[in-house]
């Protein structure tokens, strides 16, 4: 892709969703946030829970509506948000499983 091509993807980008350095930082203290609790397992270079990512999809999203009104961002702020909580109340069952089983399961 050239320079050009690249610097008019870019205008756009910016017309839809905002200044993204703002958008950017909003995204920033947003996941923040979310992973704080997953600190150690991060450290440990273990994934995280697919509930977590798909929570901080969600706040990507969730985040460009502070800047402009863009239908598909709340398209995909619902899909992402059924997704996390999907993976989370299946996630918590496994947890309770596992627990009853006395295994441990992140």
């Amino acid at each position: 892709m050239n320079p050009r091509e690249l610097d008019k993807i870019k205008a756009q980008r910016q017309r839809v969703y905002g200044d993204p350095r703002k958008n950017h930082r909003g995204i920033s203290m947003m996941w923040a946030c979310m992973l704080e609790p997953h600190w150690k397992s991060i450290k440990r270079m273990e994934p995280l829970p697919e509930h977590v990512v798909a929570a901080m999809m969600a706040l990507l999203k969730l985040n460009r509506t502070r800047l402009r009104f863009h239908r598909d961002n709340y398209l995909d702020l619902f899909n992402y948000a059924k997704m996390a909580h999907d993976f989370q109340r299946r996630h918590d069952r496994e947890k309770k499983r596992a627990a009853k089983k006395g295994v441990s399961n992140g």
